[in-house]
């Protein structure tokens, strides 16, 4: 047996009869990549629940007793001591041990998006998105980040804050959730004041008017020139909306 986990019994096992393995309960801590909790070691504790029915002296029914076996130690440690033990009972160990790392993994995850262990591929699909669309639309401002809520500040007055702010999270949580979701921008057109962004606006316009002089517009070049989901042409509200909480 590995020096790294221990095994007890709440009460020695009856000798003279095979026990029925019931249910297994696992409590499990782990740390993951970006979540993990410097202030928690890594540890496993599953506890194997035994049934056995005993003829006791003088009895004719069989009275059924309950043992439990504890097995503490290394994640690591503990999984290989059950798959190397559970034999019948392998498949419901496996399923009782991924129910238990969900539940670790929920409990790391402290603000509103996915849980720990697919946050950093959410984290490069962003980046591959914003990439994708700068190279595509070169000319578009934008810019994407963490997400802000209004708070309120007076009768008339509020101001945007960082979501992970607003939930309170620790310094060290809200790194966390900077490094995941980094502020993406890109600003061709910073600087243009509003009546040249207008003119650029109206000039992209004029350019389609003489394309298509009847006014209607094929949906197909539409979904081309675009990047509306359906086809279509942006309005004017929608092409000098705020690109985000700053402005």
């Amino acid at each position: 047996m590995s020096k790294k986990i221990s095994i007890s019994w709440n009460k020695s096992p009856p000798k003279e009869v095979a026990g029925k393995l019931e249910f297994y309960e696992i409590d499990l801590h782990q740390n993951y990549g970006l979540l993990s909790d410097p202030d928690r070691q890594d540890h496993a504790t599953v506890k194997t629940h035994f049934s056995y029915s005993i003829v006791k002296n003088g009895k004719f029914f069989p009275e059924t007793q309950s043992r439990v076996r504890t097995v503490y130690g290394t994640p690591s440690e503990v999984y290989d001591y059950h798959m190397k033990n559970a034999n019948a009972s392998k498949e419901m160990f496996v399923r009782a041990w991924q129910v238990a790392k969900d539940r670790d993994l929920s409990s790391l995850t402290v603000f509103p998006y996915k849980p720990a262990y697919v946050n950093e591929k959410i984290s490069e699909e962003i980046n591959k998105l914003q990439n994708n669309f700068k190279n595509t639309y070169k000319n578009v401002d934008f810019s994407v980040g963490e997400a802000y809520i209004p708070i309120k500040t007076g009768d008339k007055t509020a101001k945007y804050v960082k979501y992970s702010e607003h939930l309170k999270l620790t310094s060290e949580q809200q790194k966390q959730v900077s490094k995941l979701i980094p502020t993406y921008e890109n600003l061709p057109n910073k600087g243009q004041s509003i009546e040249e962004s207008i003119d650029a606006v109206l000039e992209s316009y004029r350019g389609i008017s003489l394309l298509f002089p009847s006014g209607k517009i094929p949906k197909e070049f539409a979904s081309q020139v675009s990047p509306m989901r359906e086809g279509g042409l942006a309005t004017m509200e929608y092409m000098t909306r705020p690109i985000n909480a700053q402005r």
